[in-house]
């Protein structure tokens, strides 16, 4: 079976949905969700984006009260995608119908597995390997409760019968993008706190964030725990983050910089403007990264 190198990054394009909403019976639901994972990675493909599908299935409590599950799916690539490759890749999903919506760019949850992959003007479905053998993960029961099935070679089709088989090899992380992400959190570190900043007031709630996601043993991670250290990554950050980083890279930053925004659980128009600043610093422009803002929940 032939083996795909699968993307190393963990930011990813990720819609959700309420299991309960998905249409159809068992196992029809869940071949509903590889097809349209199917659909955005061809979709993307076209347009040049060569990406991964990854798939997970989280507990939730709705609005009233009730437990449920969300299905997630994350499209991941390791390629600077262009605004119009990013909009090829979520086009299928967004049009699907009101069951699917859209996270934004955030990381990949902690339980996802890779099920789908373009390749080649192929889609694969996806395989593992193990000392038992091959196998593919499936979420053949989508409750709530779901249940994860390990398949074998001896099982049936759990997708499109049009899908070719590969092994996914997610590989290891290159030494540069460890330098990469240095950059990115330099960045991020001194938005966020200008942000919080922003409004002249810096309450408990929003120190507590700057400690959990810009702390210092967050920074000492990539050896910027000293402030000439972060003023020296931030430089080079501004100069190199916005030809090197996709359209999808820039919007995580976004993410986190509206989070930094809802630190206090207010947002001052102070702090819009910075993020504003921002984000023309990473050459996004103000009509995107307000129709970006709306989209996400």
């Amino acid at each position: 079976m032939k083996r795909i190198h699968l993307p190393n990054s963990r930011e990813a394009l990720t819609f959700s949905a309420d299991v309960r909403r998905l249409p159809g019976e068992d196992p029809w639901r869940w071949e509903g969700v590889l097809r349209l994972g199917g659909m955005a990675l061809e979709s993307g493909a076209k347009a040049g984006a060569f990406a991964s599908a990854w798939i997970a299935c989280l507990p939730w409590t709705d609005r009233k009260h009730e437990r449920t599950e969300v299905i997630t799916l994350s499209l991941i690539t390791d390629q600077a995608l262009s605004r119009e490759q990013v909009g090829a890749l979520c086009r299928p999903i967004l049009r699907s119908g009101r069951r699917w919506s859209m996270d934004g760019v955030v990381t990949l949850p902690t339980d996802a597995f890779p099920a789908l992959t373009a390749k080649d003007e192929h889609i694969y479905r996806l395989w593992r390997q193990d000392r038992q053998g091959p196998y593919r993960l499936a979420l053949r029961k989508l409750g709530p409760p779901s249940e994860t099935e390990r398949l074998d070679e001896g099982a049936p089709p759990d997708g499109p019968e049009e899908y070719l088989n590969a092994i996914a090899d997610t590989g290891t992380d290159p030494g540069d993008r460890f330098d990469r992400e240095r950059l990115k959190l330099a960045f991020a570190t001194r938005i966020a706190r200008s942000i919080v900043q922003a409004d002249g007031v810096l309450d408990d709630r929003e120190e507590q964030y700057l400690r959990e996601n810009f702390g210092g043993e967050v920074l000492a991670k990539f050896g910027l725990d000293e402030e000439a250290k972060l003023d020296q990554a931030m430089a080079e950050a501004e100069a190199e983050l916005p030809g090197a980083l996709g359209h999808h890279e820039k919007l995580a930053l976004l993410s986190s910089f509206f989070a930094a925004c809802w630190a206090d659980g207010n947002v001052d128009v102070r702090e819009l403007r910075a993020l504003r600043d921002a984000s023309e610093l990473l050459g996004l422009h103000p009509q995107e990264v307000a129709g970006y803002l709306l989209k996400v929940k």
